[in-house]
């Protein structure tokens, strides 16, 4: 099987047209690339609205903003990654991370209820690998508690939940179009939501605080008051996005046929586990994670194996919870202390050793391998050396 391309005819033709159009970026008179990126996407997600920016990170940061935190405010966060936690701090408001469970690497719901306080405003749950968090008791939780919540579907474009998709779960889910990712414009964002008022809000922060009805009238910009930022998506990237939209599927069917190589080697080995996909939940397999269960020695010497027999594989992941990186431990932030010893917030977020137990084990014990996607045979020739791997164990 050759080595598929990136990208096709139709985002070539995309491109071309928004070229010719001499139109590259958001015009008085719209973004023709854009509007019709977001309702195709909005259509093949099962939301009423998809609102395009420029990447996953401003879309984390509109979504917790549309979700109304601000200072004073917590919001619960996935420790496994940090984005979420910088969204929040991005809005001056204080991230509290709960913990993961140990089979899915997932942030834990029953985590997530022991850290709600008066507080809480928001819960960010992150799909991570591709895999969806168990959203029924999350979902229930906030309902109970009058939270919003935030999917970061930074990694999960594709995967299903009870047959929906993620980012059609939740209050707002965000995606991340950044390289790597399943579908890329080598970066873009796009925030997805059934709610009118909360994709008014996002409209309205992604375009300087301007509503979008009176972008061709440059007296009336000013009229809504509100503060936003400059995160508009291009034309150029939502041409690339709209032909890659109508290859998501097939895209995704080339990461799970790489992850059912890696199921069949792994099958009966019980040292490496895979992260568990409960019944009802499909991954979409932007990563393959496994969990090495084993000594330090023992994880020394498969380090050394798997080296010798080319298998290709990253080991920890981001190596430690984002309790304990330098950006929250030494609120560095926006310096003075600020948002997490600000003046408005009286509460006692937490953070350093101990405070994600399970976060703190699993992580460094995380094994990537290879997503060749791209390539088939590549990826039937990893699997093959991690096969070798797993005898001499």
């Amino acid at each position: 099987m050759a080595k598929i391309k990136r990208f096709g005819v139709l985002e070539r033709k995309y491109l071309m047209q928004v070229l010719d159009s001499e139109m590259l970026g958001d015009g008085r008179s719209g973004s023709v690339m854009v509007n019709s990126l977001e309702r195709e996407f909005a259509k093949k997600m099962e939301v009423k609205y998809a609102i395009a920016v420029n990447s996953g990170m401003s879309g984390l940061h509109c979504a917790v903003a549309a979700a109304d935190v601000g200072p004073g405010d917590e919001v619960i966060c996935d420790p496994i990654v940090h984005f979420a936690a910088s969204a929040v701090m991005y809005h001056n408001a204080v991230p509290v991370f709960a913990d993961v469970k140990e089979d899915t690497f997932l942030i834990d719901p029953e985590s997530i209820e022991e850290r709600i306080s008066n507080y809480t405003k928001a819960i960010i749950c992150t799909h991570l690998f591709g895999l969806p968090c168990d959203m029924d008791p999350i979902m229930k939780i906030a309902k109970e508690y009058g939270l919003t919540v935030i999917e970061d579907v930074a990694q999960a474009i594709g995967a299903r939940y009870k047959g929906r998709y993620t980012g059609s779960l939740g209050d707002m889910g965000v995606f991340s179009f950044q390289q790597s990712k399943h579908i890329t414009s080598g970066d873009g964002g796009m925030v997805t939501t059934d709610s009118s008022e909360l994709a008014d809000k996002v409209r309205v922060m992604r375009i300087l605080g301007y509503k979008p009805e009176a972008l061709s009238v440059l007296s009336e910009r000013w009229k809504e008051g509100r503060l936003g930022w400059n995160y508009r998506m291009t034309e150029l990237q939502a041409a690339v996005l709209r032909g890659q939209l109508t290859r998501l599927d097939e895209i995704v069917e080339l990461h799970v046929n790489v992850a059912k190589m890696y199921d069949e080697v792994l099958d009966g080995c019980s040292w490496l586990r895979p992260q568990k996909v409960e019944n009802g939940v499909f991954h979409s397999y932007w990563q393959y994670a496994v969990l090495f269960d084993g000594t330090d020695k023992e994880y020394e010497r498969f380090k050394r194996v798997m080296k010798e027999e080319g298998c290709k594989a990253s080991y920890g992941y981001t190596q430690r919870p984002a309790t304990l990186i330098p950006l929250i431990t030494e609120i560095r932030a926006y310096g003075k202390g600020c948002p997490i010893k600000c003046p408005h917030y009286k509460g006692k977020a937490k953070y350093g050793e101990g405070v994600v137990p399970v976060a703190e084990r699993i992580l460094p014990r995380i094994v990537l391998l290879e997503m060749a996607w791209l390539d088939q045979e590549e990826a039937r020739r990893n699997a093959d050396a991690l096969e070798r791997v797993i005898s001499k164990f």
